[in-house]
């Protein structure tokens, strides 16, 4: 909207029940859960719908339903040059089949579902498969797909069968309006603090992270771990069970945290570690960057070509725990590297993932695909 044009947003997220409008700074948001029709509730109906496994499929023909009338409606009533939509869940596969004279559809395609739940090695309940079809048939169907990174590109063309230059590349942008303190201040603490954020999942790595914890304490006892995430999975409770005392002081399991507390975590660490098995971007790198901090990941998917091995931070293998160890404990053994990294990666994030660029890029998108749409209007007329 600074950029002088009209924004709406629509919004289907996982497991809510409440429909409403709102505004967000201004802009416009539809919110639509997932409604329970009223019969299941009724004694003899609810048993049957459970006989014939209802809810295992239904919410993936409510969402198909619902994001279908809703944003049909949104068209309706004015116009739009561009429906933007995640891959996630396929939320534009039902315009994209069903209207021809619609409005240019961009997906931006992160890591897919499928390949989550490949990684994830779980049972997936078929609302979930179904909605992974949506977003491949979406994805083919869209006049334009956008990604982070040409790696994430590449793992696309192999997985769906799309030609890599196929996809336009825009990083992902964050806001640079963060405190940042020079890393001599830090060192003049009793503790180094490594952070790491994200889900507690197979795919993140943070297995490989809490069995390199004991090792990096036995070097180095002044170190002080800060774990942030969502962890559905136990792990937390099967380190604390596997570790003494000793160690588990040290480590700070805080769950999910709200944007303010996340920032704070991000200006007090020391180093940030995040060994995930797979990423499309690896905002959290960004972010971690963006306060000048040294970081670490694997080189996998697009992280390479948000962390320069050895320039603002350490790339290892995936899976090497050992690997984790040595470089962890190597980066805060040096505050020469502690420093370069730290400022190397700041300006890394200037440069090249600011949320304005990010904006401009995705509106020079917007303005090809809306002239190449007027110029086949026009021909169609001739």
């Amino acid at each position: 909207m600074e950029l002088g044009h009209l924004v709406e947003v629509m919004h289907f997220p996982y497991e809510v029940l409440e429909n409403r409008e709102y505004q967000s700074e201004g802009i416009p948001i539809t919110q639509t859960g997932f409604i329970t029709p009223k019969w299941t509730t009724y004694r003899f109906l609810g048993r049957f719908s459970k006989v014939i496994r209802f809810f295992e499929w239904y919410p993936f023909l409510d969402l198909l339903r619902q994001s279908t009338k809703k944003i049909r409606r949104k068209l309706d009533e004015g116009e739009f040059d561009i429906i933007e939509a995640t891959s996630n869940r396929g939320l534009a596969y039902g315009i994209s089949r069903s209207i021809r004279k619609r409005p240019s559809i961009v997906t931006r395609v992160s890591t897919t579902m499928k390949s989550i739940f490949e990684s994830q090695k779980t049972h997936v309940d078929l609302n979930y498969r179904l909605e992974a079809q949506m977003e491949r048939a979406q994805i083919r169907r869209s006049d334009s797909i956008v990604t982070h990174t040409q790696g994430h590109a590449k793992v696309l063309e192999h997985e769906l069968g799309i030609n890599a230059d196929s996809f336009e590349i825009i990083p992902h942008g964050i806001s640079l309006n963060v405190n940042t303190v020079s890393q001599n201040a830090k060192r003049n603490e009793e503790f180094q603090r490594i952070l790491y954020v994200g889900r507690f999942e197979h795919r993140k790595g943070i297995d490989v992270l809490l069995r390199a914890i004991p090792d990096v304490l036995r070097e180095n006892e002044n170190i002080r771990f800060h774990l942030i995430g969502r962890d559905d999975n136990g792990y937390e409770k099967a380190f604390r069970q596997r570790n003494a005392h000793a160690v588990n002081e040290k480590v700070s399991f805080l769950g999910q945290v709200d944007a303010k507390t996340l920032q704070m975590h991000y200006e007090d660490c020391t180093l940030f570690v995040a060994p995930s098995r797979y990423e499309s971007f690896g905002l959290i790198y960004a972010e971690a960057m963006a306060h000048s901090k040294p970081v670490i990941g694997c080189k996998v998917g697009g992280v390479p070509e948000v962390v320069v091995d050895g320039s603002n931070g350490l790339l290892i293998e995936p899976d090497d725990s050992d690997a984790l160890t040595n470089v962890i404990l190597d980066l805060l053994g040096s505050e020469e590297k502690l420093k370069r990294f730290g400022e190397a990666g700041r300006l890394r994030v200037e440069r090249l993932f600011g949320g304005e660029k990010m904006c401009r890029n995705t509106i020079d998108l917007y303005e090809q695909l809306t002239r190449r749409q007027e110029r086949d209007v026009r021909q169609s007329k001739t």
